[in-house]
Formats: structure tokens, C-alpha cells, sequence
């Protein structure tokens, strides 16, 4: 397995973590939407952590807010995408339903 499998793995792997966690927080009482809201705030957390952690100083950081936030959303609508097109072609098998 090459060190690029490895990462690939390790990521899919924690993927796979905050979906268990997901699914163990709606068994615990809350809604699907309650943690959807909680991911997504998560999510928006750590995305302003990563440009924090990278920036220098406060001017830097502000400096790179607005590409940031376009570099995420951008990648969020595209994981979007995937994911309801995936759903589409196997709804049948993930919901276990007829069309």
C-alpha cells in the first residue's frame, strides 16, 4: 500500500467515525437535522481554526477570509453534489424503497 493509499484510507476512516457518530447521536434522542446542524457548525468551526492556525498574524488571517470561505463553500456545494447524485442512483438500495 503506497503512503497516498495510507492517507486516503486514514481519511475515509474518519469519514466513516463522524458518520458512526452521527448515527449513535440520532439513536441517542436527536434529530437527524440537530446533528446535521451540529456537523455543518463543526465543520465551519474547524475551517476557521485551519486559516487561524496558518495566519501569522490578525492582518494575514483577515487577508484570507473571504478566499477561504469561497474555497469552502465551494468545496462543501461539490461534496453536496456528489453525495445527492450518489443517492439518486442507489436510492433504492440505501433507503431499502421503490421509486
Amino acid at each position: 500500500m503506497s503512503e497516498t493509499d495510507n492517507h486516503e484510507d486514514k481519511i475515509w476512516n474518519l469519514i466513516d467515525q463522524f458518520v458512526d457518530m452521527a448515527n449513535s447521536s440520532c439513536e441517542d434522542g436527536l434529530s437527524p437535522g440537530d446533528v446535521h446542524q451540529a456537523l455543518t457548525y463543526a465543520s465551519a468551526r474547524w475551517g476557521a481554526f485551519i486559516v487561524a492556525a496558518n495566519s501569522e498574524t490578525r492582518d494575514e488571517f483577515r487577508e484570507d477570509i473571504k478566499d477561504s470561505q469561497k474555497f469552502f463553500l465551494d468545496q462543501f456545494r461539490e461534496y453536496l453534489k456528489d453525495n445527492f447524485n450518489e443517492y439518486d442512483e442507489n436510492f433504492k438500495i440505501y433507503r431499502r424503497e421503490e421509486d
